[in-house]
This record gives C-alpha cells, structure tokens and sequence, in this order.
C-alpha cells in the first residue's frame, strides 16, 4: 500500500512541475519536444527501454526533481542504538535524522543559479561546453538525491522513472 501511495503522488506532483517548467521555458520544451518525436515514429515504439536513452528527457527530469522535490521533507531515520557520528557530528541514540531536499536542492552552496531552470546542468556529454561550464562553476550533484539513497532510499525509485519517462514522453 505504501507503495502505490507513495509512487501515485510523487508521480502526480513530478509530472506536473515538469509540465509547469516545460511551459515556463519554451526553449527546454522546444528541445525535449524534438527529442521525443524524433526518437519515435509511433507511440508503440516508447517504452520503459527506448526511453532511459534520452537524455535530454532524463535533465529535464532531473532539473524538475531538483526544483520542485515531490518528497521535500527527506526520509526521516532514527540514530541506532549507542548513537552515530553523522557528517562528523556525534549523534545520540534514539533521534531522528534526515536531509530535507527542500534545504539542499535550491541551495546556492551546492547549484549555480539554483533558481533557474537548467536541464542543460545534468547532460553528461563530455565534449558539451555547457557541461563543462556548469562543473566550472559548481554544481554538486553528489548533493542530488530526491529518492533519498542507502539502504533506507526510496525502493520505488526505479518504478518511478520508468513511470515519468514513459508518460511525459508519451503525452509529448
């Protein structure tokens, strides 16, 4: 149950900020419109396989995941027992933890211009300037993780992107 409750609203809320920011920057929907219609002749041809290879698709995903995290709070955890040293600090037993993605996703520590919507920040050719650019000026996408990560991550994850890809794709 907490599945299908959980992967209905994120789904819900991820496709719809997508859309938002896709009519909000004509140019990004211009280029993920020419992605999708020239990777497929016909709706049959999208799938959970053919479209993981897109990748302006998968940054325009990424960039609305960082913008608008459909799961802002983080997962929360509790210390185990004798406590933990989190990212250097001692942590007694029995708290709870987490990292709101709300907190680090817009954070200028970590994004370059974290306002603004740039799926151009995740593509990962190595011969694009931009690419290079956006490491130049600081991005930390070891910083990215809207399904949480470790043994305590989102097991939905998969599910989702699968789920996003084929819709927004398929709705373009």
């Amino acid at each position: 149950m907490a599945i299908v409750v959980a992967g209905s609203e994120i789904l819900t809320t991820a496709l719809a900020s997508s859309i938002h920011f896709l009519l909000q920057n004509p140019e990004s929907f211009k280029i993920l419109l020419e992605e999708v219609h020239s990777s497929f002749s016909s709706e049959e041809q999208i799938t959970s396989a053919s479209t993981t290879s897109l990748p302006y698709l998968n940054a325009v995903l990424n960039e609305t995941l960082r913008m608008a995290p459909p799961f802002p709070g983080g997962l929360h955890r509790e210390v185990p027992k004798g406590g933990a040293i989190i990212a250097g600090y001692a942590i007694p037993e029995g708290m709870t933890v987490s990292v709101p993605c709300w907190s680090m996703f817009p954070s200028a520590s970590n994004f370059t211009s974290p306002d603004i919507f740039v799926p151009e920040r995740w593509l990962k050719d190595a011969d694009s300037k931009l690419e290079s650019e956006q490491v130049e000026m600081g991005d930390k996408k070891e910083a990215f993780h809207p399904f949480s990560l470790g043994p305590h991550g989102c097991i939905g994850q998969p599910l989702a992107w699968m789920e996003m890809r084929l819709i927004l794709s398929r709705l373009l």
